[in-house]
């Protein structure tokens, strides 16, 4: 059984689902992997991309946990939509990392555009646990329309040193 246990080294599993028609074209995946070698890796991944006579949309989602000298746990998602009014597009990621410190990390994104505006948002949280505690907040936005323009920057990190 140990012999065997090391051998086993890849584990995947996958669906995929495929639909069309005159009018519209889908197309739909899912994987889970898992990994045995030095390292224990589990995977979970989606994607969806929806096309049809007016619009496009494509999204893919990803969750990941690794298993190494540390430990990573990440999860990404992206959306993409498109149609002849307007664009929109997202970015999210989720991570924590656990090796001799802890580190968390959100970072998200999304951009949109029509005939009359356009607006673009970034986010992005960060906490990082040392030696000293350390929180990070950025906040950004951009705006724009026919009759204005508006630009927003905020940021904010706070340091914390003998926290215990």
């Amino acid at each position: 059984m140990h012999y065997l246990f090391r051998e086993l080294t890849f584990i995947q599993c996958c669906f995929s689902e495929f639909n069309s028609n005159s009018l519209s074209f889908s197309w739909i995946q899912y994987q889970t992997t898992i990994r045995f070698a030095n390292t224990l890796r589990i995977n979970y991944l989606f994607r969806e991309f929806t096309t049809n006579l007016l619009s496009v949309s494509r999204i893919h989602s990803e969750f990941t946990i690794d298993f190494t000298n540390s430990l990573r746990i990440h999860h990404l998602f992206r959306e993409f939509t498109s149609n002849p009014q307007s664009i929109s597009r997202i970015n999210s990621v989720f991570t924590i990392y656990y090796a001799n410190t802890l580190r968390i990390y959100y970072p998200f994104r999304e951009c949109t555009s029509n005939s009359l505006s356009i607006s673009r948002i970034h986010l992005e949280f960060t906490i990082y646990f040392a030696n000293t505690l350390r929180i990070h907040y950025l906040f950004r936005e951009y705006t724009s329309n026919l009759l204005s323009f508006s630009r927003i920057y905020f940021e904010f990190t706070i340091y914390f040193t003998n926290y215990f």
